[in-house]
């Protein structure tokens, strides 16, 4: 696939490095159902949106990390702000690490052989820090009052394609440094921003990997 080609992905394959074993929290907008990915979904993630706004799912936090759609019309997230269809980008960024590969069907997950845990944070407008904060310590085996123990699906990684202004918070720190702490490593992105990641959160935050890009030319 292009994806093997362009990130290297096959010479990491052709050295074992499948994902076997290992089970990967998406702290995004949740998971939809998709035939390229749903046999790598693990059914026990959570719904950590507490905004009944941002849920867009009639409720608060739950049982339940489905995505209904992150839509909205104008201004419903601040004055001036535009019309938004669905992202589906917790779909996305899961198909990205672990679809299902060698099936002809879709896309090659780049770690094919490791399990998703659909960890939802982001809603309509985003999310809080409060609620990604809860989703860290949670799928990394931390104890969240309201929320079942993750049990045996807690994560080796976490990947958190998120992110916005400002500094990295205590809150935030702690929670990373909790589930850093219990064996948990977390992934980062850097803002798609193309500026310093030190004006960005959680990417700022100590204790993380942060992923960037770059062009062809460096």
């Amino acid at each position: 696939s292009s994806t093997g080609e362009n990130t290297y992905a096959t010479q990491a394959w052709d050295t074992g490095y499948r994902g076997q074993g290992k089970i990967i929290a998406i702290i995004d907008t949740g998971i939809t159902s998709h035939p390229d990915l749903n046999a790598n979904v693990i059914a026990g993630g959570f719904d950590f949106v507490s905004n009944t706004f941002m849920a867009n799912d009639g409720g608060g936090r739950d049982n339940n990390p489905a995505d209904p759609g992150d839509w909205v019309a104008a201004n419903q997230c601040y004055s001036g702000s535009p019309t938004l269809s669905s992202s589906w980008h917790g779909t996305h960024v899961a198909g990205i690490a672990a679809a299902v590969t060698h099936n002809a069907t879709g896309v090659a997950g780049m770690a094919f052989n490791a399990r998703i845990l659909p960890v939802r944070a982001l809603g309509r407008c985003g999310g809080t820090l409060a609620d990604i904060a809860d989703a860290v310590t949670w799928a990394s085996g931390g104890a969240v009052a309201g929320a079942p123990a993750v049990g045996g699906n807690r994560a080796h990684v976490i990947n958190m394609s998120l992110g916005g202004a400002g500094v990295c918070s205590a809150a935030m720190q702690n929670a990373i440094n909790g589930a850093v702490g219990r064996g948990t490593a977390v992934v980062v992105a850097a803002g798609n921003n193309n500026a310093n990641v030190s004006g960005f959160t959680p990417a700022s935050c100590a204790n993380v990997i942060v992923v960037a890009t770059h062009s062809h030319t460096g």
